[in-house]
């Protein structure tokens, strides 16, 4: 799987303007307060892109979501949620660790030494 996202997430084909991006939609859940646990409401929300992936010969690729503002109604909290893809400015978390692992590679190709040995303990 070239976008590997959780089964609450429905990916789209991209256009042909913009190959490499990925529409990406969500399926209503409910969404809790992480410092009450209580019921939250929606009262904002921006359409975003994301760094996710990368295939070789095509590039990076982008997925496009709606991120949610959330405010809680107990204790009045608003929070970003990102549906735990580990969102930081515009990369996901599975990004990161591609490049880092990539890096990795390329580091130890290098250096002609073992993988194991750039992993810091």
């Amino acid at each position: 799987m070239i976008l590997p996202l959780s089964a609450i997430f429905t990916i789209s084909f991209p256009k042909e303007d913009e190959p490499n991006v990925f529409p990406v939609k969500v399926d209503l859940q409910t969404i809790l307060c992480p410092i009450c646990q209580g019921k939250t409401i929606r009262h904002n929300q921006s359409r975003r892109r994301f760094r996710h992936g990368y295939a070789w010969n095509i590039g990076v690729l982008w997925i496009e979501l709606a991120v949610p503002r959330q405010r809680c109604k107990a204790c009045g909290f608003t929070f970003t949620y990102d549906y735990g893809l580990g969102l930081i400015r515009s990369s996901t978390v599975a990004f990161r660790q591609q490049i880092v692992k990539r890096c990795q590679g390329v580091l130890s190709w290098m250096f002609r030494v073992s993988t194991n040995f750039l992993i810091r303990p």
